[in-house]
């Protein structure tokens, strides 16, 4: 026996009942649930759709379907974390390498001709702008808007879930904090610490090293997004 879309539906409607807001584990849920209650339909035809429902949700247990959306957040974590590293090492291959190259000497450009007065001021004015969009960059503030209107109402915005656990990383925040780690430099008593070559260094591999884990984790989410879009175009509609 095949659900009707009325039913599926339904399945819907059930999931989100049961405190599942991401529609793409919405869909994975009713698909597994659609196929259990069709068997089970099959198996005893004198069975209500509802008590079928009922039955196929029993075998998830007391928690429901609580331990499925950790696991699934959990899983989404880890898979994107692997696509950082994946992604920041594709940065030193070719041609990507030229990029990186330029980047490199660009903040040693910087860090050696850059008075620490002006770095501070940049750093704090980062640090800021950081701030105000969570302390994380996350590429669905700019290229999703989830309030869509239509000529009659409000289309009632879809949360996916692959888009709510995208590789996040605080760019200003590291450089605001490596610059307060410069004090240091002063507990030191370090006469001028424009001319320590050592903290000039170390501020130049920083930056190299946050602008290319910056330029991976943009690449990352621009994927990510694409592959929603395309997996879920109703949720763009």
């Amino acid at each position: 026996m095949t659900l009707s879309p009325e039913q599926i539906q339904q399945l819907f409607l059930f999931t989100e009942k049961k405190f599942v807001r991401w529609y793409d584990l919405q869909v994975e849920l009713v698909d597994h649930l659609a196929n259990k209650i069709e068997a089970e339909l099959a198996d005893n035809p004198s069975l209500s759709f509802e008590r079928a429902l009922g039955n196929v949700y029993a075998g998830f247990g007391i928690f429901g379907f609580a331990k499925i959306v950790r696991e699934k957040e959990d899983a989404l974590r880890k898979a994107n974390t692997k696509l950082v590293w994946k992604e920041l090492g594709q940065q030193f291959t070719w041609p990507n390498l030229i990029r990186s190259l330029s980047i490199l000497a660009l903040t040693f450009t910087i860090a050696f001709q850059v008075n620490i007065k002006t770095l501070a001021v940049i750093t704090l004015v980062l640090y800021i702008i950081d701030i105000a969009f969570n302390g994380k960059f996350s590429i669905v503030k700019f290229y999703w808007n989830p309030k869509r209107k239509s000529k009659t109402k409000v289309t009632k915005k879809k949360n996916l879930l692959m888009l709510q656990n995208l590789p996040a990383f605080s760019f200003a925040s590291m450089l605001y904090l490596q610059f307060m780690l410069t004090r240091y430099f002063e507990v030191l008593a370090v006469e001028d610490i424009n001319a320590t070559t050592g903290f000039k260094v170390y501020f130049s591999i920083l930056l190299f090293i946050g602008i290319l884990i910056y330029i991976s984790v943009k690449n990352i989410s621009l994927g990510i997004l694409h592959k929603a879009k395309t997996l879920y175009p109703e949720v763009f509609a």
